[in-house]
């Protein structure tokens, strides 16, 4: 079942390089700390524990084991690209969390979406004089207000 989940890999990870030039070291390094992040405090995803699982297995093979690692995860991007889905419609890269909105949509917390948009700006060695964070302040409701 391990070998499985490396060709899973593959797939997975050959329809996010369609569209950027990503290492598979890099995805493979997301989807890994995807799942340390996700998989909390009785809460799980399994397909995301065995993604994650055949991210690490291939990401710390050695010698022969990683020929045969390379072979199945090759397998996966070559052959089996439409496998978990119809070939005209391609899921968006990193689950869709590249996109901006949907990160942000899933983090509920402004303090914490504050903190990732100053590590994006760090990132991209943006000044202060470069960047302007914006936000809506969330006001709460009353209870008993009548207008």
């Amino acid at each position: 079942m391990a070998e499985f989940w490396i060709i899973v890999l593959g797939i997975v990870i050959s329809q996010w390089q369609d569209g950027c030039a990503v290492s598979t070291e890099k995805c493979c390094s997301f989807i890994i700390l995807l799942s340390e992040c996700v998989n909390k405090n009785d809460y799980s995803v399994p397909w995301l524990n065995y993604l994650a699982d055949a991210a690490t297995r291939y990401t710390n093979v050695k010698t022969v084991d990683r020929s045969q690692a390379e072979k199945l995860l090759r397998l996966g991007m070559r052959r089996c690209k439409f496998f978990l889905n119809d070939s005209g419609l391609s899921p968006p890269p990193f689950f869709g969390l590249s996109s901006f909105s949907i990160l942000m949509s899933m983090v509920p917390e402004v303090e914490e979406q504050i903190k990732i948009m100053r590590t994006i700006a760090q990132t991209l060695q943006a000044s202060d004089q470069d960047v302007l964070i914006r936000y809506i302040k969330k006001i709460p409701e009353r209870v008993g207000f009548r207008a």
